[in-house]
């Protein structure tokens, strides 16, 4: 009997053993995953912050080199269809980058010569008029398209937008009075500005490039979400404005508030702004971040369903929120009763930079970059609580004292009755 109690005692002990051992191994493991979760939690976080400001990688390099002033297949001349050969004073040469053939590099100094060979980086364009021209005209989101044919031209005629973009620099340049464009002749210009049909230099007796029987630029046209409808005259036109400062690019944030009506939450602990909208204009836009280190400590955003938005969300904001500022009622003071509320807003944009090579003429690469454009609202918190209106009419004046009145006289009555009654 001592031998089995003596076996089962060790068959328990063997049994709590065992549970001790795999209570210890389950502990390891899910300490290694638990640490394997903060890493990849540490690591793998999602960033809510709007793009820093910079070029996007690897679309400017240091040094390009252009390929194409040889081959007669890329010098472009309009073909006049009423003698049937190009027209001598309207060549326009095409420049190609040698790390992508189909990418072209354009001239923007008509009156010097250009190279094969190595150009180098140099400073960024600033000519907005320039740029915009640029952007719009190389923007392979921005079709070609032709209002006669009906069709995507641009792509089914792949040197039609170099062509368009090239000739478009050179008379825009020419307009605007710019430094080495004055080889831009008025013969030159009109028969741009008319042609019809191009070809190039291997093919001079036919439309060999395009052919229509419409203005190119009249007829052909981009459509974009905030350009609309504009034909290539029209763009060109509007890049010269630009660069007048008689039209902007219309890039840039608005921040607007319903009103300055100031409300308080029911837990009587904030004020709560009128609801603030923020709007964008222009294509590329990504979001924007809104600041509130200027607001009062404890201030926070909410939401339309009243719903506080996260301080990491406020650092990128999608486009078509509105929201309530609100600031805690013990915080404010009369030096900060009005908060300044900043926003800035992130777009990817096109933008351009000179490349340039001793003793020849200036081009330039189109590429993208994130730019920032900053804005802000005064909000001030100036509450007024709604007092109830207290005042009475004149007809509740007179019912007031006619009942006063009426009772002093029932009061004098009775005073005159009672003795009377007593005495009897």
């Amino acid at each position: 009997m001592e031998k089995i109690y003596m076996e089962e005692s060790q068959n328990n002990n063997n049994r709590r053993g065992g549970r001790s051992s795999t209570s210890v191994m389950m502990s390891f493991i899910l300490a290694f995953v638990a640490i394997i979760s903060l890493v990849a939690y540490g690591f793998g976080q999602i960033s809510f912050a709007i793009d820093p400001e910079g070029e996007v990688e690897g679309q400017f390099p240091n040094t390009i080199q252009m390929i194409g002033e040889t081959n007669d297949a890329y010098k472009i001349y309009v073909f006049d269809q009423n003698i049937n050969q190009p027209i001598g004073t309207s060549r326009v040469a095409l420049h190609r980058y040698s790390e992508s053939p189909d990418k072209f590099i354009y001239c923007i100094e008509q009156d010097i010569d250009t190279d094969d060979g190595e150009y180098n980086k140099g400073t960024e364009i600033e000519d907005a008029g320039l740029v915009f021209l640029l952007s719009y005209l190389l923007n392979e989101n921005n079709a070609i398209k032709s209002s006669s044919a009906n069709a995507d031209v641009g792509s089914i005629t792949p040197l039609l937008r170099p062509w368009i973009t090239q000739s478009a620099i050179w008379l825009y340049q020419k307009e605007i009075g710019a430094p080495n464009s004055t080889h831009m002749t008025d013969d030159m210009k009109d028969a741009l500005l008319s042609a019809h049909a191009l070809t190039d230099f291997l093919h001079q007796d036919s439309a060999a490039v395009y052919n229509s029987n419409y203005v190119i630029y009249d007829d052909c046209y981009i459509d974009s979400d905030d350009l609309q409808e504009k034909t290539i005259r029209q763009i060109l036109e509007k890049a010269i404005a630009i660069h007048r400062g008689e039209d902007t690019w219309n890039l840039g944030i608005k921040i607007s508030k319903a009103s300055d009506n100031v409300s308080v939450t029911t837990d009587e602990k904030y004020y709560q702004s009128d609801k603030i909208t923020i709007s964008a204009s222009g294509t590329g836009f990504q979001g924007y971040k809104v600041d509130l280190s200027s607001a009062p400590e404890g201030s926070y955003i909410v939401d339309t369903n009243n719903e506080k938005i996260p301080a990491d969300r406020l650092e990128n904001v999608t486009v078509g929120t509105q929201f309530y500022l609100r600031v805690p009622v013990d915080k404010i003071t009369e030096a900060n009763k009005t908060v300044k509320l900043k926003v800035t807003g992130a777009y990817r944009i096109p933008i351009a930079y000179k490349y340039l090579r001793t003793g020849f003429q200036t081009v330039a690469l189109v590429g993208n970059a994130v730019k920032h454009y900053n804005t802000g609202i005064d909000v001030p918190f100036e509450y007024t609580p709604e007092v109830p209106d207290t005042s009475i009419t004149t007809a509740q004046s007179i019912y007031f004292v006619g009942l006063l009145i009426l009772l002093t006289g029932v009061g004098i009555i009775y005073s005159n009755v009672k003795p009377s009654k007593a005495n009897s």
